[in-house]
């Protein structure tokens, strides 16, 4: 008995590995982000595809007639003027942070914060722009039918203020020092917090 003490205390005394230097806490570090970098890189890349292609085949096609040969049919509706600014700041977002992220592939620590710090709210930002290009170019697709084109743009509405909402709240200090913020942003987090208590 007294012998099994004894191993156990020499054994608590040894040491159990070399100890982490800061090359070593910054590798881990480094590591840690990788994968937030790339997921942020990929989304954006998916963006930049698909805002890309939304601006080639816009919606309602292109005129065929000799004087305006090659211009979008619907360039005079303001829905497809929003489309296409939308969409182009969805693009030019998505290209800004998929150049941000190539920085932070460097692997300086800093360089992969700064990135990240820029890169989140510009990829939010490109998720809106996305939500509401989709929205204003199935409404232009569907304007014909209206139940049908004011049946989209409410669904995008709610869509678009749920995802500000949640992009508010992403980005938010995580105190808030003013009370009518506190009060305004206490139900929105109350519900993701419900809904994540029910799926977890």
């Amino acid at each position: 008995m007294l012998q099994m003490l004894f191993t156990a205390l020499k054994e608590d005394i040894a040491p159990r590995g070399q100890p982490k230097t800061i090359e070593t806490e910054k590798n881990s570090t480094l590591e840690a982000y990788k994968d937030r970098i790339n997921t942020f890189l990929l989304v954006a890349t998916i963006i930049i595809t698909v805002t890309f292609a939304a601006g080639i085949t816009v919606p309602g096609g292109y005129d065929d007639s000799e004087t305006h040969k090659g211009m979008a049919l619907m360039v005079k509706k303001s829905a497809f003027q929003v489309f296409v600014i939308a969409n182009a700041l969805a693009m030019y977002s998505s290209i800004i942070v998929a150049v941000l992220l190539i920085w932070a592939q460097l692997g300086d620590l800093n360089l992969v914060l700064v990135s990240l710090t820029l890169a989140s709210p510009l990829l939010g930002g490109a998720l809106m722009m996305l939500a509401i290009s989709f929205m204003t170019g199935v409404y232009l697709v569907v304007s014909n039918l209206n139940w049908l084109s004011y049946v989209i743009l409410i669904m995008g509405l709610i869509f678009v203020l749920a995802l500000s909402t949640l992009l508010i709240l992403f980005f938010l200090p995580t105190s808030l020092n003013h009370r009518m913020l506190r009060y305004i942003f206490y139900y929105p987090f109350s519900l993701l917090v419900l809904i994540s208590k029910k799926w977890c």
